[in-house]
């Protein structure tokens, strides 16, 4: 663990490698205009805006269909600062990231968070932008902060439940926890932090039902738009074979996803050993974070699944990078490299594709 002024180090990174993230996005695109022009960023201003005027009429499925947490975060932004909500986004989308840095330093320490700062390199992009990724893992972060300081697990419910109405990752984060605070006999802990993640969830689906009579449009949206097709799971890593072998994705790219499913598959074999070893309630959650998250994605069926699991990925990450421990490198030189090639990566998927990244 890292103490205060020691993680601000890692999280000043952050800041200066995003800002120089967003000059380059601003250099190859004068008028800022490349910076929105990716389907999830536009929806996401669009949202807020609504949030914002309170109109919801005109919305399409394709903006409703994703959840609430960022574009609320970035309209009170907006609306605190006198900010422009393009400029309300990226201001969130960084300083989360940085925030997330810093959480991470002072609970796996500086090194961990050195390299968190910029990997994967799509934690560059999507950390940077408009989108919700960074606000997410921030609060994923903060769920476990905070139930390493207090051992409350309906406090780290409640914050994990914040963080699943940012991305669903979240949920995720709440079966470890509530798992692990079942584990411990925690069960009244648990069930009052359910209570207030279901609260947070039909509050959510109650101001949808009032705005759009459509109160579930955040659960069946990515269905109805031929995104991710969900349940029922088919054979494990059926859809990751489906996709080697697909045209759509380039090879260097196949490359990269496979290396990353491969980390992500040892650490969580290592995570199993560390839950049967460790008495630290947080190891114990970050394990079975892992797990579940890879026992999800290895069984979903959808090649959405494989092709952004580098996207997916994000929030788990301090915890694969932790599974190395002493093995990762111990020299200065060895992250000013490894934050160089992140930075080169992500400013190259910046480039390749005028709807996305690869």
């Amino acid at each position: 663990m890292a103490g205060r002024s020691e993680a601000l180090k890692p999280a000043l990174l952050s800041l200066l490698v995003r800002g120089a993230y967003l000059a380059v996005a601003w250099a190859l695109s004068p008028d800022f205009s490349a910076v929105g022009r990716y389907d999830d960023s536009s929806s996401y201003l669009v949202l807020a805006n609504a949030f914002q005027t309170g109109e919801w009429a005109d919305l399409t499925l394709q903006a409703r269909k994703f959840w609430p947490g960022y574009p609320m975060a970035v309209a009170m932004f907006s609306g605190l600062l006198h900010l422009s909500t393009p400029t309300a986004a990226i201001g969130v989308s960084i300083l989360a990231a940085s925030g997330s840095t810093y959480l991470v330093a002072r609970l796996h320490g500086a090194r961990v968070a050195v390299l968190f700062a910029c990997l994967p390199p799509d934690w560059v992009f999507y950390g940077s932008l408009i989108f919700s990724e960074a606000l997410a893992t921030l609060l994923i972060w903060l769920s476990i902060f905070l139930l390493s300081r207090t051992r409350r697990y309906d406090l780290g419910i409640g914050v994990a439940s914040l963080a699943a109405l940012a991305r669903p990752q979240g949920v995720f984060l709440l079966a470890a926890l509530g798992i692990q605070g079942i584990r411990e006999r925690r069960t009244r802990s648990v069930v009052m932090g359910g209570v207030f993640a279901a609260a947070v969830a039909a509050s959510w689906f109650l101001y949808l039902y009032l705005k759009t009579g459509e109160p579930f449009s955040s659960l069946t949206g990515y269905g109805a738009v031929g995104q991710w097709r969900g349940f029922p799971m088919t054979i494990p890593f059926a859809s990751v074979a489906h996709e080697l072998f697909a045209n759509r994705v380039a090879w260097v790219r196949k490359v990269y996803l496979v290396g990353l499913w491969a980390v992500t598959l040892w650490a969580a074999v290592v995570g199993v050993r560390r839950m049967r070893s460790a008495t630290e309630p947080v190891v114990q959650v970050e394990s079975i974070f892992l797990l579940v998250f890879a026992a999800y994605f290895a069984c979903e069926n959808s090649a959405w699944g494989f092709t952004a699991f580098s996207r997916f990925v994000i929030p788990v990450s301090p915890v694969v990078l932790a599974a190395f421990g002493e093995r990762l490198p111990p020299g200065k030189w060895a992250y000013g490299v490894a934050c160089s090639i992140s930075f080169a990566l992500a400013v190259a998927i910046f480039l390749r594709s005028p709807a996305g990244p690869l």
